[in-house]
């Protein structure tokens, strides 16, 4: 195990003993002319339908980009809804110069800089963990 890499954040979210909700978040960095810089990207949260609008999505958000903080990420990007993600400090990423690979609407690709980290535009192409590099 690498111990000099800041773990990464995988969170459930559970009721009454059984998963009801998941998020995940991968590795990724942003490209540019000063070198990559590293990122998170947030992957992948899902909520059974019948746990939605009760809290639980945004309780998995929270808790991930808390502990994504507490880990030592600077950065985390996300590929989602315009009017969802804003409410957890998410903005346009074309703000920090950062844009994706593949067409995406200006509103629905975000960044948020965490904790202390001071924003900064990077004019860069955020590129994801190998795995999910052409996946969208």
């Amino acid at each position: 195990m690498n111990r000099s890499r800041p773990r990464v954040p995988v969170l459930v979210a559970e009721c009454k003993g059984r998963v009801v909700g998941h998020i995940m978040l991968t590795r990724a960095r942003v490209e540019c002319a000063c070198g990559d810089v590293g990122a998170l990207a947030l992957a992948l949260m899902a909520v059974l339908p019948r746990m939605q609008r009760r809290g639980v999505g945004a309780a998995l958000v929270r808790g991930a980009l808390g502990e994504a903080e507490k880990a030592g990420h600077l950065l985390v990007v996300a590929l989602g809804h315009a009017a969802y993600n804003p409410r957890f400090g998410f903005k346009p990423a074309s703000m920090y110069g950062i844009v994706a690979l593949f067409p995406v609407a200006d509103e629905a690709f975000l960044a948020e800089w965490l904790g202390d980290a001071r924003p900064r535009v990077l004019d860069g192409k955020k590129r994801s963990a190998a795995p999910f590099e052409g996946l969208r």
